[in-house]
């Protein structure tokens, strides 16, 4: 993700807490599994940090919900062609799509 060094906190828009950038790393890869795989991923993920002795880290792992399957697909389609889905929440924000309603 690029967003700074895996010690260093981060802000992470999607949630209130401070992560580090491997914690938001970790957020970003879970999201990226099959609804099917995301609660077993989650879990794994949480223990491995927990084991690790980064239980805050755990919890806020642990805390993630499973995505529908419309925020799935979103996800997916932002991650194949994130222009594209910039472009249309551009046009959301920006009204153009108010005359549709």
């Amino acid at each position: 993700m690029g967003r700074g060094s895996a010690s260093r906190p981060i802000s992470f828009p999607r949630y209130a807490e401070v992560v580090t950038a491997d914690v938001a790393h970790a957020i970003d890869e879970l999201y990226g599994v099959s609804p099917k795989e995301f609660s077993s991923a989650r879990n794994a993920r949480a223990a491995a940090l927990k084991a690790a002795g980064r239980e805050a880290d755990a919890q806020t792992i642990r805390r993630l919900a499973k995505p529908s399957p419309f925020l799935w697909a979103t996800n997916q389609l932002a991650r194949q062609d994130p222009q594209r889905v910039a472009h249309f929440v551009r046009a959301v924000r920006g009204g153009l799509l108010q005359h549709l309603f």
